[in-house]
């Protein structure tokens, strides 16, 4: 069993026990791209307002810093495979991991924090692996990148609990997928990570201090637009919005 304390919500995930690993890899660099969150008319996801910018402050900082001086990255997402990048199918394991400040490339996993989701993966050598379901994206850019072969789908995950930038997001019918770059893989490359947000989690999650005023303390949901709401295409009937984030992830030196 793997458990997840979200900010401002108590969430419970419950997953098989990951498997061995034969590759490793960590995020490296990570943009909310669809919905965008807003003060007022303010955008806060790109371009800084009030020294507050998603996509250039918070999340980089996160994945970069070491700000309580403990020795390690702030933030760690890691993505463990089975069977090794680029084979056929594979288990996929998203975990919180410890990397040294001074070494990212090496890093444990973090014993105070829980699997966070479990997907099988297929490689594909043809076409595109992921794309945003149709009318659920509104045109913001940087526009989504989509991962194309050779790349792993993954299937879908009952739920994911993801760190963006310091606070846990549930997410429902999560799935992942990335280009290989190179081979045997150096990196994933054009990943992304595709979820539904129910209304009711999203404003459960409460961002972080990190983020700033306005945005410091209120809930997640606040600053989702309505217009950038998908009912007619949520997975569950409830009110919320489906979910894109993109990723790049390079290759680590994990020892479970």
């Amino acid at each position: 069993m793997g458990t997840a304390a979200g900010s401002g919500a108590d969430i419970a995930v419950t997953v098989p026990p990951a498997p061995p690993v034969s590759d490793a890899f960590r995020i490296t660099e990570l943009y909310l791209r669809d919905p965008h969150l807003f003060a007022g008319i303010s955008d806060l996801t790109e371009r800084p307002v009030l020294n507050v910018s998603i996509n250039q402050i918070l999340i980089p900082d996160k994945i970069s810093m070491d700000a309580d001086h403990d020795g390690f990255l702030d933030l760690s997402i890691l993505f463990l495979m089975s069977s090794g990048a680029i084979a056929a199918s594979s288990t996929l394991v998203s975990v919180d991991g410890k990397c040294a400040a001074n070494a990212p490339l090496r890093c444990v996993p973090d014993l105070d924090s829980g699997v966070r989701a479990t997907w099988e993966i297929e490689t594909r050598t043809t076409g595109n692996c992921l794309e945003p379901l149709p009318g659920t994206t509104s045109g913001y850019q940087p526009s989504i990148s989509v991962p194309s072969a050779p790349c792993f789908a993954s299937s879908v995950s009952e739920e994911l609990v993801f760190n963006l930038g310091g606070v846990d997001v549930p997410v429902i019918g999560a799935r992942v997928s990335a280009t290989y770059q190179s081979q045997p893989a150096t990196a994933l490359v054009n990943g992304l990570i595709a979820g539904f947000v129910t209304n009711t989690a999203a404003m459960r999650v409460i961002l972080p201090d990190e983020a700033g005023p306005p945005a410091a303390g209120s809930s997640l949901g606040d600053y989702v637009r309505q217009q950038d709401h998908d009912l007619v295409s949520s997975p569950t009937g409830e009110d919320g919005f489906w979910i894109y984030m993109n990723f790049v992830a390079e290759r680590i030196e994990y020892t479970p």
